[in-house]
């Protein structure tokens, strides 16, 4: 499951996953980072934060640029408001768990 909150060595892990026959990403797109590093964070009066990197692999950026994007993933679950008081990513999951369990019989 993955959404905004997966940054950084999070997405590589992601990208690696999605590799896999074996894996299923479901949820929102990650944050879109791992194109940038080592990032310093300002914050003011607990209301705004600014995230500023301090390096950039530029390779990674050249031939895939991930940044803004994000990794998408194979299921996408849109944002609501239910998410507040309901987890429907796992909800999503787990029907799918059920799913594929019923097809194997």
């Amino acid at each position: 499951m993955t959404d905004v909150y997966c940054a950084s060595a999070a997405e590589y892990f992601v990208e690696i996953c999605m590799e896999s026959s074996k894996t299923t990403v479901i949820g929102r797109a990650t944050m879109g980072v791992n194109d940038y590093s080592d990032l310093l964070i300002k914050e003011w009066d607990d209301m705004y934060s600014l995230y500023y990197p301090m390096s950039r692999r530029v390779h990674k950026t050249s031939n895939d640029p991930l940044h803004g994007k994000g990794v998408r993933p194979d299921h996408y679950i849109p944002w609501t408001p239910k998410h507040i008081d309901d987890d429907l990513d796992l909800l999503y999951a787990m029907d799918m768990i059920r799913e594929s369990k019923m097809a194997e019989g």
